[in-house]
């Protein structure tokens, strides 16, 4: 559960309008409509491949000329599998060079993971239907964030940081 807080629909920052932006046009771009259930499918479209490996804890990304290899720890559930990947697609399209060579990208850099996180969480809950959703999931000033979040099939806590990002919800 999360407070309902009156700041509406206003964005932290230029940066988190631009993550929208390109959010908003690659879901336009491949007709990708409602709650994403299996971000695998999205994965496919774009051309990607998603390898589970049970003997790590992180997610790394291949990108190579024929396409993109997605490796995230295996005994994740379905929910946290989805934001593993959908933060893998972030990091494509905000910081990689799709046609290098064989190249493994490290995703450490705090700032980087910060905006790949944004843009997960952007993907999964595009902001108009996440407003939606809360709408009819609050009753009084309190949101039921676990319903919103198995809507998107996210885990809560990505759920109620959506809505803190967008200035719909406050944390108590």
């Amino acid at each position: 559960m999360a407070k309902v807080t009156k700041r509406g629909d206003e964005l932290q920052s230029k940066k988190l309008e631009l993550l929208e932006d390109i959010t908003s046009t690659i879901r336009e771009i491949y007709k990708i409509k409602g709650p994403i259930k299996d971000v695998r499918t999205v994965i496919d479209v774009l051309g990607g491949k998603v390898i589970e490996n049970s003997q790590t804890d992180n997610m790394d990304i291949l990108v190579c000329q024929n396409g993109v290899q997605i490796v995230i720890p295996g005994y994740t559930v379905r929910e946290q599998k989805n934001m593993h990947l959908a933060k893998g697609i972030g990091y494509i399209y905000l910081y990689s060079n799709y046609m290098a060579n064989n190249k493994k990208y490290d995703v450490n850099d705090a700032m980087k993971m910060h905006n790949i996180y944004i843009f997960a969480l952007s993907f999964m809950m595009p902001r108009h239907e996440y407003l939606q959703v809360l709408l009819a999931e609050t009753k009084g000033n309190v949101a039921d964030t676990k319903k919103i979040a198995e809507y998107f099939h996210v885990p809560e806590m990505s759920a109620i940081m959506r809505g803190v990002y967008l200035g719909y919800l406050e944390l108590f």
